[in-house]
């Protein structure tokens, strides 16, 4: 992910980071695509007493962007809308990059982090055809993610670092959620004006000694269900990212198997 190794690019972090990049090296079927946008948030507000619950009984705000609704918090669910269990990755060692099972961590594996940030997933629990999102809504696609920041007077399809505007109206504001101590940025120019409420949740990746969690209050990642082309469709899909020292919102790609956030969008 080019976004988040420009912003870790300290020499502890470079191992890491090269484990991560590697894989997008090689795809050169990623290009830049410019869909031109231009968006008003002045009406654009949480809807008072508006909520969904998902099958776990876990409640979300919705917020409503242009023609979009969208969940205010990111998911929580530890299961399917039929019912079936999404694995619960806590304490998994595998690094099998080929292992298509859907899988959910807590950061950390701290529950106590579920309710701030909600849980991390991998690329095929968000995809699954059993959907884990409530019911009536979905887990966004690469191009309805590109409509709520165009949306929003960004440009979701600027690569390699995002357009400078959308991420702002997307973060959540104050450092509660946002800023690693001692790191520069702070949660640069975050006014939440789209009521999104977006958090830096982090993310577990494959590091170069294995699985880590990552990135707590400095970066928030979320899913698309839209896989990259070629031969890098195996592997990455596209992914949603801000950061603490970013006004942009970056559209990125990331390992299938790694763990990220979900926000759900409401069925037309």
């Amino acid at each position: 992910m080019r976004n988040l190794h420009h912003y870790l690019n300290s020499s502890q972090n470079k191992p890491i980071m090269r484990n991560i990049i590697k894989p997008l090296i090689y795809i050169p079927t990623v290009v830049v695509l410019l869909i031109t946008g231009c968006g008003k948030d002045n009406n654009d507000k949480k809807d008072p007493g508006t909520t969904v619950t998902d099958i776990d009984g876990n409640v979300y705000h919705l917020v409503t962007i242009g023609d979009q609704v969208w969940t205010v918090e990111n998911l929580r669910t530890r299961h399917y809308q039929n019912g079936d269990p999404i694995q619960n990755g806590s304490g998994i060692k595998s690094s099998a990059i080929v292992d298509t099972t859907g899988t959910f961590w807590a950061y950390d594996d701290n529950s106590s982090y579920i309710l701030d940030y909600g849980l991390l997933y991998n690329w095929y629990a968000a995809n699954d055809a059993r959907n884990i999102a409530p019911t009536g809504f979905h887990v966004p696609s690469d191009a309805e993610f590109g409509g709520l920041v165009n949306y929003l007077g960004g440009d979701y399809y600027l690569m390699p670092y995002g357009d400078t505007i959308a991420g702002s109206k997307l973060k959540e504001v104050g450092t509660d959620y946002w800023g690693i101590p001692g790191d520069p940025g702070f949660n640069v120019g975050a006014t939440n004006s789209s009521k999104w409420g977006g958090r830096a949740g982090g993310c577990r990746y494959l590091g170069a000694y294995g699985y880590i969690f990552r990135m707590l209050k400095g970066s928030g990642e979320w899913w698309t269900t839209t896989s990259l082309s070629g031969v890098a469709a195996i592997y990455q899909a596209f992914t949603l990212s801000l950061f603490e020292n970013k006004k942009g919102a970056g559209r990125s790609g990331g390992l299938k198997d790694h763990g990220i956030s979900v926000r759900c969008i409401k069925n037309k």
